[in-house]
């Protein structure tokens, strides 16, 4: 009981890291936000081998192609962490049932990228979108997915286990 305490713990805090990651991207302005994902790409760009040779005119028309990309995969990563965090915090509840938890984890995160999404109309050169709400909840429902991905293999090991040392016992008597 004393570990689970521990591990809630651990998912709690990491939970505020990565809200308070999000917070801080959305306080950035709009043209500190454009760059910071511009040099994302950039960055991509000067180190893929089949675009690195380029000149640039052609590495800046790939930039601005490829920005809006850049930034939606952005909303999705952070929020699937996100979504990790939240269902590994909400998993530490064993008086709930699966549906509860993996309700709660999404509506956490579902509630925290709308509050996100209007936190951005406060910074200048930013805006509010209901398609960003949209990416970010698909971002934690990907998280929440992956938990429980984990949690079910571990499970099926778990129980395989423990038939499999029961057979051995069975054999041995």
């Amino acid at each position: 009981m004393k570990n689970i305490k521990v591990v809630r713990v651990i998912f709690f805090l990491l939970v505020m890291v990565i809200f308070a990651v999000i917070f801080c991207f959305s306080s950035e302005n709009g043209k500190k936000s454009g760059n910071t994902s511009r040099g994302v790409m950039r960055t991509i760009i000067d180190h893929y081998p089949q675009t690195k040779h380029l000149d640039e005119e052609q590495k800046e028309k790939i930039v601005e192609d490829a920005q809006p990309i850049i930034r939606k995969l952005a909303h999705f990563g952070v929020y699937t962490l996100a979504g990790i965090n939240l269902m590994g915090f909400w998993a530490t509840f064993r008086n709930l049932r699966k549906i509860q938890r993996v309700g709660l984890a999404f509506g956490c995160g579902v509630i925290y990228a709308i509050t996100d999404e209007l936190h951005q109309l406060f910074s200048a050169g930013r805006t509010a979108r209901i398609f960003d709400v949209g990416v970010d909840s698909l971002g934690v429902l990907f998280g929440i997915g992956i938990v429980n991905f984990v949690l079910w293999v571990v499970f099926k090991a778990k129980n395989k286990t423990k038939v499999g040392e029961h057979e051995i016992e069975g054999k041995v008597s």
